[in-house]
């Protein structure tokens, strides 16, 4: 068997909102509303938003390019979990809701696979911290749309985390 590159990272942020404020915008239809650039296209979903075994394509990661995900846990409003499958890799996203003081303390776990060479190389610069560029501003974006009903532009977000 040849064996594959695998990358398991994790990041926490406060968000200012209660996990039953935060929850149901981690969601493909409500990600519309706070991420500047989000785009995903809805293909199953009894509810018109996420739920157990919902399905959505979308292409956050340029490098890895569209990816089929689906709901493989959900919990709310304290975690919800997506596979995400493109033709090089498979991610298993989850994403838990904690109350801390008066917010959340919320945490996103990337488990990343190759399942091929092209898999591999995209994995190649993949480590403890892959998470937290990219759920670090994303959280940022999050925590000010909660904050202020207004989304927080990808460029300004993208700064205040400190990421090119």
């Amino acid at each position: 068997m040849e064996r594959r590159k695998r990358s398991i990272s994790h990041y926490s942020h406060y968000i200012a909102a209660s996990p039953e404020k935060t929850f149901p915008l981690l969601c493909p239809v409500r990600e519309y509303e706070w991420i500047e650039g989000w785009s995903g296209k809805l293909i199953y979903s009894d509810s018109g938003v996420v739920e157990l075994d919902c399905v959505f394509i979308a292409a956050p990661f340029e490098r890895i390019g569209p990816e089929t995900w689906t709901c493989s846990h959900y919990e709310p409003p304290h975690r919800v979990d997506y596979v995400r499958i493109s033709p090089h890799t498979v991610i298993r996203l989850g994403l838990t809701l904690v109350p801390a003081g008066t917010g959340t303390r919320a945490t996103a776990m990337f488990v990343m696979t190759a399942v091929d060479q092209t898999g591999d190389a995209l994995l190649a610069d993949a480590d403890i911290t892959t998470c937290e560029r990219h759920f670090r501003p994303c959280f940022l974006m999050l925590d000010h749309y909660l904050r202020t009903g207004a989304m927080l532009p990808r460029t300004e977000a993208l700064a205040l985390a400190g990421t090119p």
